[in-house]
């Protein structure tokens, strides 16, 4: 998976839930 491709990918992939723990990500 290139990186170049999905400058982002965690934010979209990671749940709400996870969100929450890590605003940063947001």
């Amino acid at each position: 998976m290139p990186n170049t491709v999905n400058p982002g990918p965690i934010s979209v992939s990671f749940p709400p839930r996870t969100t929450m723990q890590e605003p940063r990500l947001s």
